[in-house]
C-alpha cells in the first residue's frame, strides 16, 4: 500500500484523480495477492499458478505506472537532442569529449544567437561516439600565447592537480541495475502464518499456512549540479575547460555515492544480538567486528563487506596486549576477506553486512547539458548541467542484512570475566 507521503507526492505530479487511481490499483493488488495466498495455503491452487499470479499482478501495476510516466513526459518541453552517433569528417570515431563537443559548435552558435535553449549529451551518446569515458579522456593542452588566465606560460602544458577526495565505495557493493520507469513497484512479504505439518496421519486434515504481501513504491531521485564557464576560459584554455567538465561528472557521482551511503546506514540495524554478551574474556575490537559479522549470519545473510576508514583500521590492527605484543586473532583471515577501507566511514564505526540486499536501479544515466540562463549570453558565460536519476531502496525484510555500530561499544558489550 502507498504511504500517505508517497500518495501526496504522487498527487502533486499526476493530479488527484490519477493518484487515486494508482492508490486503488495498489490496494486491489495487495488484496488480490493476500486472497490468492490463502487459496494457495488451502491447496485450491498450485504453487506455480500462485507465482504466475504474483508476476501478472505486478506487471499490471508497472504497466499503469509506465503509461502515466509517458503522459508526464509528454507534457514537458524537451530540448534539442544530439544525434546518437557523431563522427569526424574522415569517418573516425570521436575519442575525446572536446572533439565530440567541437562538432556541436554550429548548434551552440544557434542557441547563443537565439539567447535560449540547451543541448543535451547523454552517456549513451558519448559511448556511441567513441568516447569511452568522460573522466580522463582529455590530455592537458598547451596554453595559447597571451592567455590572460596563464600569463608567462606560453606554450606550457597545464596539468590539473585537483583536491583528492574520499573515493566512492557504496556504488561498487550494492545491487546495481537499470530500469526504464520513473516510478517503481515491488512486493514485500509482511507475515507468515501457520506451520506445515510433518507427521500428518493418512486422511487427516492438513494445517493452514499462508504468506501475506504488501506492494511498495519508489519515485526516482536525482543527483545533479551545474557549473558556469566564460567563453574566454573555454576557448583560451580548452584542455583545462575539459578537465572542469570532467570534474562536474565526478562531483555528481560522488554525491550520488554519498547519498546511497547515508541511505544504507539509515536502513541498517545496530548490534543487538545478546547471546554472547558478557561472555568473551578481554574482548577487543577484533572481537567486536566478528560479533557484527556473526549477527548478519545469524539473521540468515552472507556478508560481503566490513567497511572501516583508514584510521579505524589502523587502530584495530595496532592493538597490543600488556606485553606489547600485537593482537592477531585466529579469525583475522575471515575479517580481511570482507574488509574494505573507505574514508567516507565515521572513525570508530564499522558497516558490516550483505550490501547486495540494498537495491539501486538507474533510471537515467549521467547526462550533461550546456546552455544559457538569465543574462549569461550578454556576459559571455554559459552553464553546464550534469545530472543522473535513480531509485534506491531496501525491503524491511532485508534490513537485518546490514549492521552499523561503534566497534568499541560492541567490544564492551561482549567483555566478560575468565571462564564466563
Amino acid at each position: 500500500m502507498l504511504t500517505e507521503q508517497q500518495f501526496t507526492e504522487l498527487v502533486a505530479k499526476v493530479g488527484k484523480e490519477t493518484g487515486e487511481q494508482i492508490k486503488k490499483q495498489f490496494a486491489d493488488a495487495e488484496k488480490a495477492l493476500n486472497d490468492k495466498a490463502i487459496e494457495a495455503a488451502k491447496g485450491s491452487i498450485k504453487a506455480d499458478d500462485f507465482e504466475k499470479f504474483k508476476t501478472d499482478e505486478m506487471e499490471k501495476i508497472n504497466a499503469i505506472l509506465s503509461d502515466l510516466e509517458k503522459i508526464e513526459k509528454a507534457s514537458k518541453e524537451q530540448g534539442a537532442k544530439l544525434n546518437a552517433i557523431m563522427e569526424h569528417p574522415n569517418g573516425q570515431k570521436v575519442k575525446g569529449i572536446d572533439d565530440f563537443l567541437a562538432l556541436q559548435i554550429p548548434r551552440l552558435l544557434e542557441l547563443k544567437k537565439s539567447g535560449q535553449g540547451f543541448i543535451e549529451v547523454t552517456g549513451e551518446q558519448l559511448k556511441s561516439a567513441g568516447v569511452t569515458s568522460i573522466a580522463g579522456s582529455v590530455q592537458p593542452m598547451a596554453a595559447p600565447p597571451g592567455s590572460p588566465y596563464a600569463p608567462g606560460l606560453d606554450g606550457t602544458a597545464l596539468e590539473l592537480f585537483d583536491i583528492v577526495r574520499n573515493a566512492n565505495f557504496i556504488i561498487n557493493r550494492v545491487s546495481l541495475g537499470n530500469t526504464n520507469q520513473s516510478r517503481l513497484a515491488w512486493i514485500n512479504e509482511t507475515d507468515y502464518q501457520g506451520t506445515p505439518g510433518t507427521n500428518v496421519a493418512e486422511g487427516a486434515g492438513k494445517p493452514l499456512t499462508q504468506h501475506l504481501f504488501q506492494v511498495a513504491f519508489s519515485a526516482a531521485k536525482k543527483a545533479a549540479a551545474y557549473i558556469i564557464l566564460t567563453e574566454e576560459f573555454d576557448t583560451d584554455l580548452p584542455g583545462l575547460s575539459a578537465d572542469v567538465k570532467n570534474m562536474l561528472q565526478t562531483d555528481v557521482i560522488r554525491s550520488f555515492d554519498d547519498a546511497l551511503q547515508l541511505d544504507v546506514r539509515g536502513a541498517s540495524k545496530p548490534y543487538n544480538i545478546t547471546d554472547i554478551n558478557g561472555k568473551i574474556f578481554d574482548a577487543n575490537q577484533w572481537d567486536g567486528i566478528l560479533a557484527m559479522i556473526t549477527q548478519v549470519g545469524f539473521r540468515n545473510f552472507i556478508p560481503n563487506t566490513v567497511a572501516l576508514n583508514w584510521i579505524t583500521d589502523a587502530a584495530v590492527q595496532m592493538q597490543k596486549d600488556t606485553q606489547g605484543r600485537y593482537l592477531i586473532p585466529p579469525f583475522l583471515q575471515d575479517i580481511n576477506a570482507l574488509k574494505v577501507k573507505a574514508n567516507k566511514m565515521a572513525t570508530g564505526f564499522a558497516l558490516v553486512g550483505d550490501l547486495r540486499q540494498y537495491q539501486v536501479r538507474m533510471y537515467k544515466d549521467y547526462t550533461m547539458r550546456m546552455g544559457w540562463i538569465n543574462d549569461q549570453l550578454i556576459t559571455n558565460q554559459f552553464s553546464i548541467v550534469g545530472e543522473l536519476r535513480y531509485h534506491s531502496f531496501i525491503s524491511d525484510n532485508r534490513k537485518d542484512a546490514i549492521v552499523y555500530n561503534n566497534i568499541q561499544y560492541v567490544a564492551n558489550a561482549l567483555n566478560g570475566t575468565p571462564h564466563s
